[in-house]
């Protein structure tokens, strides 16, 4: 049976432009870079998914703002379908140094130039990018929340 689920993952850029990447640490994705970013847990608002994930990934808090799209994938550990709901965000601080359990190996700044030149996990990476620089996205207030 293929279940899906929901994920959140965010895009944020330092002074200069470049964009926070993290290189994945398990499993078949191991080494390939993505947007920090995971699943979504109970009660909470996909926002909140985002910035929680980017946290634990790199370390910094965001504050999240539109959002830039909506992404259907196939999970590469349960292939399961997965919803990514892609958050442009600004970083706030920095908290602390990201993951050290091996769920993520390193996380890095990137010029948009130098992404399109990464092992990206999943080629959709490059149409969030694409989004993301061309202003694409939508209104937070079209994702309702009835729960």
């Amino acid at each position: 049976m293929n279940n899906s689920h929901l994920a959140a993952a965010a895009i944020a850029t330092n002074q200069e432009g470049e964009i926070l990447m993290v290189q994945e640490g398990k499993g078949q994705a191991k080494g390939t870079w993505t947007f920090p970013g995971g699943s979504f847990e109970d009660r909470e608002q996909l926002r909140e998914t985002a910035e929680r994930e980017f946290l634990e990934e790199t370390g910094y808090s965001i504050e999240t703002g539109p959002v830039i799209g909506v992404y259907l994938e196939e999970s590469v550990r349960t292939g399961n379908t997965v919803a990514v709901f892609l958050y442009e965000a600004q970083i706030t601080e920095r908290r602390h140094s990201g993951l050290n359990d091996g769920e993520i190996l390193d996380a890095q700044f990137f010029s948009p130039h130098q992404i399109q030149d990464l092992n990206l996990g999943k080629e959709n990476r490059r149409k969030m990018l694409e989004d993301y620089l061309e202003g694409r996205g939508f209104s937070q207030n079209r994702i309702t929340d009835t729960r």
